[in-house]
């Protein structure tokens, strides 16, 4: 907090001295001597903020270097067999059972009917042999899309993909689980003819996928 006081005491100084000079001289033209004394104070008052500004973002690129350098070595514990074991909020583990991913930020994606898009219809109507006549109409046309249908918490355990909605809820054993496949920002899973989407945080999306592929392969 010292340089904003510096700062805002040099501001305070080059308001105070531009206003007596407005004054005593009754103008606003600056000559030589105010230009120089002006300036001085305004990079007196600025250089500290421009210096903690700089500060800031080097800390801030160090610090998002380190957790990228946490996650890299995270990652490659995971590809050599090394499972993370974590804590679960709303997923009720079973007896004997591990829990190695939890995201708590998780949306369950579903299939529904979004909007209506407008289409023509044509009919053709015999009216007498060899002459008919055409009637053009609209239909509207269903737009399907994704949307979320229930937050809630993803979780990965020693046996099943879980997912802890607080509208709707499900659960795979990994020995019914048919495929999954890795989307942007989360994973769909498919079992026989039925299929659940769920979106993660994008630093979940990658820990999720490589845990699938250990933990069906185990």
């Amino acid at each position: 907090m010292d340089f904003l006081r510096k700062a805002g005491t040099g501001i305070f100084g080059v308001l105070t001295l531009f206003s007596l000079k407005v004054i005593l001289d009754g103008q606003l033209f600056l000559g030589i001597t105010e230009v120089i004394v002006f300036g001085a104070l305004g990079i007196w008052c600025f250089i500290p903020l421009a210096k903690k500004i700089k500060l800031e973002k080097q800390q801030e690129a160090l610090m998002i270097q380190d957790i990228q350098m946490k996650r890299d070595q995270q990652l490659f514990k995971i590809k050599n067999g090394e499972l993370p074991v974590v804590s679960v909020k709303s997923v009720i583990l079973r007896s004997g059972e591990t829990a190695h991913l939890s995201s708590r930020g998780a949306i369950l994606m579903e299939e529904q009917v979004t909007g209506y898009e407008a289409g023509t219809t044509s009919v053709r109507v015999n009216i007498a042999k060899g002459v008919t006549v055409g009637k053009a109409g609209t239909k509207a046309k269903a737009v399907k899309g994704y949307v979320g249908v229930s937050k809630g918490e993803f979780a990965l355990t020693s046996g099943r993909v879980v997912f802890a909605g607080e509208i709707k809820s499900f659960e795979i054993p990994y020995s019914k689980l048919t495929s999954f496949f890795t989307i942007e920002d989360g994973i769909t899973f498919h079992v026989g003819s039925k299929s659940h989407m769920v979106c993660l945080p994008r630093p979940d999306v990658p820990f999720a996928s490589l845990l699938l592929e250990k933990l069906t392969q185990a």
